[in-house]
């Protein structure tokens, strides 16, 4: 049976120091078990400001101009295109989704602008999608527990292959 593992990771970029940390062997390691056997899965916290994202490819650590809304709809979008790519050039590897859990309460609400449900609510969803006798498609982009359509760029087979190459490189993995 495939053990459950959370991680964490920055909200800014596309996760940058979250992707140093990976960096080569640690990567390494988090891939080995996951292909190792059937029944594998990843669930990527989105958000649904993911659709307000755009992806600057020439400064994904926001270094030129800062702006807390923008990095954080970036690195939602970057993560859904990630999840997507992870689907595609995975070699067999977990089902992966990506999800927008609901609009909980976190330091993130300013963002939103409105009161969130409790962070239990949240954490649910996203323990129903890891769970083992959830049926998911792999690749999709949940709202809840429901498919969504994600941002169009997450369609974009060119977009999510030069993320994946991006992420590959910056984790050492290519």
């Amino acid at each position: 049976m495939p053990e459950t593992v959370l991680i964490t990771g920055a909200t800014s970029g596309i996760g940058l120091e979250t992707a140093r940390r990976l960096a080569t062997r640690e990567a390494q390691v988090l891939w080995d078990p996951l292909t190792a056997g059937p029944g594998s899965r990843v669930v990527n916290v989105s958000s649904s400001l993911h659709r307000s994202g755009h992806l600057h490819w020439g400064d994904l650590d926001f270094a030129a101009r800062y702006s807390r809304v923008a990095a954080y709809a970036q690195s939602k979008l970057a993560l859904t295109l990630f999840t997507k790519g992870l689907a595609e050039y995975g070699q067999g590897g977990p089902v992966a989704v990506a999800v927008h859990p609901g609009i909980v309460t976190t330091p993130l609400m300013a963002i939103y602008g409105r009161v969130g449900g409790p962070v239990e609510e949240g954490a649910a969803v996203v323990a129903h999608l890891a769970a083992p006798g959830t049926g998911l498609d792999n690749g999709a982009y949940y709202q809840g527990l429901t498919p969504a359509r994600p941002a169009p760029i997450a369609a974009e087979r060119k977009a999510v292959g030069r993320l994946w190459t991006l992420s590959a490189r910056l984790t050492g993995l290519a």
